[in-house]
C-alpha cells in the first residue's frame, strides 16, 4: 500500500474537447489529480483511452501555482487551488459548471466556466503538456515489434 497514490480525483468524464480546427467532439476523458505530499504538489493528467496519443499531464507546485494565480487574477492561495479543482470537476459532473478541453498541437488548456448573462465568465484555466514517455514508449514497442518480425523472418 505504501506506492498507492493518494487521489484526489480519478475518474472517467464526458468533456467537450475542441481541436486547433474549431472541431469540437464528446470524449470519455480520465481525469487523475493526485497530491505529492513530500514535493508539495498536485499531478494533472487527461488521457482518453482509445487514443493513447491523447495524454496530457503536468505539475502544480506553489511556484507555478502563483505564476498561474498571477495571470488569471485568482483570489485563492496553492491550498485553496488544491480542493477548488476537485470541487470545481465534481461541479462540472453536476452540471453546476462547464469544463472544456483545448486541444493546441502538444499542448492541452482545461477551462473551467461559467455561463452568465452577458457570455461566459472563465474561472480558471489549467494547462497540461503532452507526455512525452507515452510517445517514447509507444517507438519503443513499434521497435521492438519490428525487431521481433525480423528475427522471425530469418
Amino acid at each position: 500500500m505504501a506506492n498507492e497514490k493518494p487521489y484526489k480525483f480519478n475518474e472517467n468524464i464526458i468533456v467537450p474537447v475542441v481541436q486547433s480546427n474549431g472541431r469540437v467532439e464528446e470524449k470519455g476523458l480520465y481525469i487523475t489529480i493526485w497530491e505529492d505530499a513530500d514535493m508539495d504538489r498536485l499531478q494533472i493528467q487527461i488521457r482518453d483511452w482509445t487514443n493513447h496519443s491523447f495524454n496530457y499531464i503536468d505539475f502544480v507546485d506553489p511556484e507555478n501555482f502563483e505564476v498561474m494565480r498571477s495571470a488569471q487574477s485568482l483570489e485563492m492561495n496553492f491550498s485553496g487551488f488544491k480542493e477548488n479543482i476537485v470541487a470545481m470537476l465534481r461541479q462540472y459532473q453536476e452540471d453546476k459548471m462547464s469544463l472544456e478541453c483545448h486541444i493546441f498541437g502538444r499542448k492541452c488548456t482545461l477551462i473551467f466556466y461559467m455561463k452568465a448573462k452577458m457570455g461566459y465568465l472563465v474561472l480558471l484555466t489549467v494547462d497540461l503538456k503532452l507526455d512525452e514517455t507515452i510517445d517514447e514508449s509507444q517507438s519503443e514497442e513499434q521497435e521492438f515489434q519490428v525487431g521481433f518480425s525480423k528475427r522471425n523472418l530469418v
